[in-house]
């Protein structure tokens, strides 16, 4: 008990905030009563009673948990799954105190008040809705309260349900107090979910979009790209305070985080600094950080936002940046049909002109409807031009894919060959988009002249979430021919 008990202590003291005296000794003195085995009425327990009470004197519904009071003037409709949102609520919560390394002895008084609206004067009438309460358009959190209106899908509304219990907990069980990018990317993060055998199960990048319906961060993203839109991750950090006002700041600042928490380059560092102070020297501390290299972080970004879609695991298809060479004559290299894009090594000048050859064949998963004479799941096989019974973006499933990493912004010159992609279709034929991977040709053999300075780089084309069902390599041979 004596180790337990100065634990907890250290992990209060540690984030301690001037700003929230009151509410950080509050938290002291449940975490030792629990410890000590007593119980402790709080004023902030009665408060809640008082809550419940007034709500229930107006006719709302009020559904209670361990860790939330849900209040609602929505209608009592068979199916609506508002019964079960106490029960994902608490579910996440303990996710989120694993995310946030908050002790659970900490974690296990904690409440928060949520209310779902339809009408909103109803619940101003009622005090409810106090007038300090600043015009929010969807949803708005003050540490242990927080709101938000109806919605139509039910995804979405559990989806913001969460999003707002995320700023609950953050802000009073961790003092958070960290720039827009970090605070609502953390939010969108921890609240973005599938409903998995009758649990809430969190999914930073969620596998479907069937998963997360009317959610659209990746949408977003990949508009954003296409129009020539895409922030750099400079960008995203100097997201202004009121930036959440704008939805597609949401998906911006929610990649940030998720690539940062995510990706193995990134994680351990990330698990670090949020284990210490959530203010507003966060940033500052995470590029400070010697585990951080600037430069590789801001073309991570840049490549990570380039190929985003549902199923995107860093596993699979974070990039590693070789050190290239120029093609003085030819070079080999080895494909892997488990992972996104991959480094051939190889650098090419504008005006370098190219043949490439692919061999090999490769597995695409199975198809388990399909049974073949040997009762097993037929197990799809392709060669480097991909097979034509299902398309990804475009091209055959399985397709090589050969392209050249673009840093800078240079004018497409009519005597080159223009890179295979509706990118730069654009401004005639300026190059305007962020940096990221342009598609030069596709299949199992082709000659190609290099449009820009860059690195190539080689992948199959498959669903990001299917990588992982892949095996085996493409060798390909890039041999240079005369310049142009």
């Amino acid at each position: 008990m004596t180790s337990h008990f100065f634990t907890t202590l250290r992990f209060v003291i540690s984030h301690f905030s001037a700003r929230r005296i009151c509410r950080t000794v509050d938290v002291v003195v449940i975490s030792l009563v629990a410890l000590l085995g007593g119980s402790i009425t709080r004023a902030a327990d009665l408060t809640i009673q008082e809550t419940i009470a007034t709500a229930t004197r107006a006719k709302m519904r009020v559904l209670e948990s361990r860790h939330l009071v849900l209040i609602t003037d929505r209608p009592e409709r068979r199916g609506d799954g508002i019964e079960e949102f106490p029960g994902y609520f608490d579910e996440a919560v303990e996710q989120w105190c694993k995310r946030l390394s908050i002790d659970a002895v900490i974690a296990q008084p904690w409440k928060t008040v949520g209310c779902l609206i339809v009408d909103r004067n109803r619940f101003r009438s009622i005090g409810l809705l106090p007038d300090s309460i600043p015009p929010f358009k969807n949803g708005y959190c003050n540490l242990d309260r927080f709101w938000l209106m109806d919605q139509s899908s039910p995804y979405y509304r559990r989806h913001l349900f969460l999003h707002e219990g995320v700023h609950s907990i953050a802000t009073t069980l961790r003092h958070a107090e960290t720039d827009a990018w970090y605070t609502e990317g953390l939010a969108e993060l921890l609240s973005t979910h599938r409903i998995e055998d009758g649990h809430c199960v969190l999914t930073p990048i969620p596998e479907s979009s069937a998963d997360v319906q009317q959610l659209g961060r990746i949408e977003a993203l990949r508009e954003a790209r296409l129009s020539g839109k895409a922030k750099s991750i400079e960008e995203v950090f100097a997201s202004p305070p009121d930036s959440h006002f704008h939805v597609s700041s949401y998906a911006w600042n929610w990649a940030a985080v998720a690539m940062l928490t995510e990706h193995p380059r990134y994680a351990a560092a990330m698990a670090k600094l949020q284990q210490g102070p959530l203010d507003q020297s966060f940033t500052a501390r995470l590029l400070a950080s010697a585990d951080i290299n600037q430069e590789i972080l801001v073309r991570d970004f840049d490549a990570f936002s380039d190929d985003v879609d549902y199923g995107y695991r860093f596993s699979h298809s974070a990039v590693e940046w070789l050190t290239e060479e120029s093609l003085t004559d030819q070079k080999t290299v080895v494909v892997n049909s488990s992972r996104g894009w991959q480094s051939a090594g190889i650098f090419l000048s504008r005006g370098d002109r190219v043949r490439f050859t692919a061999k090999g064949r490769f597995t695409l998963g199975s198809i388990s409807p399909e049974i073949d004479q040997s009762g097993s799941p037929l197990t799809l096989t392709s060669e480097a031009n991909g097979i034509t019974l299902e398309w990804y973006r475009g091209r055959p499933l399985g397709r090589l894919l050969v392209s050249q990493w673009i840093d800078h912004a240079p004018l497409v010159s009519s005597r080159v060959a223009k890179p295979k992609d509706d990118r730069l279709k654009k401004d005639h034929g300026h190059f305007d988009a962020r940096p990221g991977f342009f598609i030069l040709e596709t299949g199992q053999s082709a000659e190609f002249v290099a449009a820009f300075d860059g690195p190539l780089f080689c992948k199959m084309n498959d669903f990001p979430r299917s990588l992982a069902d892949n095996t085996g390599t493409l060798d390909v041979t890039f041999k240079r021919l005369d310049s142009q």
